[in-house]
This record gives structure tokens, C-alpha cells and sequence, in this order.
């Protein structure tokens, strides 16, 4: 069992576990640093969406960092379970919602719509599938970004820049390792 350590704010240095059974492929410490470099003061009392969270390290960093509320969402029941107990263990529960939900059809889901909008969307599919322009298309359509909010994906270097849904522009590509960070923000 490996684990990840939240790298900045209130809740830093605390270690999230990660199973050995576990499939999907964390975020790194470097490029999740770089990210929140970036994010930096826009996260004071922002409302987080986590897609895809696994580990639930973005929201969760993000919730560390000054952010009101996460969201996290993910189809796997054992990393939302397990989620929900850390939340509960580092007292951070009354601020964060567990959804076990597949992705993009769980957006439609009231409980993803009661939360938004959403000043930061962070979405990590996992590399190689063909998720991510179907999620980016059921953001824009269902408005759950706020006017100045920011959508940032993560996906393999390799893999093609996803051409924007109307209402969202591609703002900048950021490249860590084999990773890549695409910054998405609405039109208007």
C-alpha cells in the first residue's frame, strides 16, 4: 500500500492511503503542486468539483488550500467509501460530498446540480478512454461551471487536446512528465 501526501495548507502533510488493489492512476505530488501553484487564491471560498477523484487528492488539497466546498464523484463504491471516512477523520466532512456516480451521465444527477456552479472543475479520466469529451460537453451543456470558474483536465501527453464544447475556450496547456493539465474557462 503506497500513499499521497496533501502538499499544502491547512491540512498538509497529511497522508492520504492508497490500496493495492487499486486500478486508476493518482495525480502526482508534482504536477498536483503546480496545479494548485496556478489555481493559487482563486481557491478562497471556491466550490470544488472532483471528477474522477480515485483518491480524491485534487478535492482534497483543494479543501487544504481554502476552498468552501468539494464535490468529489467517482464509479468506484470502495474509493468513495473510503473517501467519505477520511473526510470524516480529518474533520473536513461538513465541507465535502461523496458521490458514487459514473461519469458524464452522473452530471445530471441532482446532486451534482445543487452544488454547482462551480468556480474549479478538476476531471482526471482515466488515460486512454474516450471520457473526457463527453464530460467536457455535459459541463458546458449543464452550466455547472460559474462565469469566472476554471475547468482544468488531466490526460496523457499523448493523448489529443479535446477540441472545446461551445461555451468553453482552451485557455493553456501545462505539460508535467507524461502528464498534461488543459485549462478550459467559460465563453462570455
Amino acid at each position: 500500500m503506497g500513499s499521497l501526501r496533501i502538499v499544502g495548507g491547512a491540512l498538509r502533510g497529511r497522508r492520504i492511503s492508497i490500496p493495492a488493489r487499486v486500478t486508476y492512476r493518482p495525480t502526482g505530488e508534482r504536477t498536483r503542486e503546480a496545479l494548485f501553484d496556478i489555481l493559487g487564491p482563486s481557491l478562497d471560498g471556491a466550490r470544488f468539483l472532483d471528477a474522477f477523484c480515485g483518491t480524491g487528492a485534487i478535492g482534497l488539497e483543494g479543501l487544504s488550500r481554502g476552498a468552501e466546498r468539494a464535490l468529489f464523484i467517482d464509479e468506484d463504491p470502495e474509493a468513495i467509501a473510503s473517501l467519505a471516512s477520511l473526510t470524516e477523520a480529518w474533520k473536513v466532512a461538513d465541507r465535502a460530498r461523496a458521490l458514487c456516480l459514473g461519469l458524464p451521465e452522473g452530471l445530471l444527477s441532482s446532486g451534482v446540480g445543487d452544488q454547482a456552479p462551480f468556480s474549479v472543475i478538476f476531471a482526471d479520466p482515466p488515460y486512454g478512454t474516450a471520457q473526457l469529451g463527453p464530460f467536457l460537453s455535459a459541463v458546458a451543456s449543464r452550466s455547472l461551471l460559474a462565469p469566472t470558474g476554471r475547468l482544468i483536465v488531466e490526460r496523457d501527453r499523448r493523448d489529443p487536446l479535446e477540441v472545446a464544447p461551445v461555451g468553453l475556450e482552451h485557455r493553456r496547456t501545462a505539460r508535467y512528465g507524461g502528464s498534461c493539465l488543459d485549462f478550459y474557462e467559460p465563453i462570455g
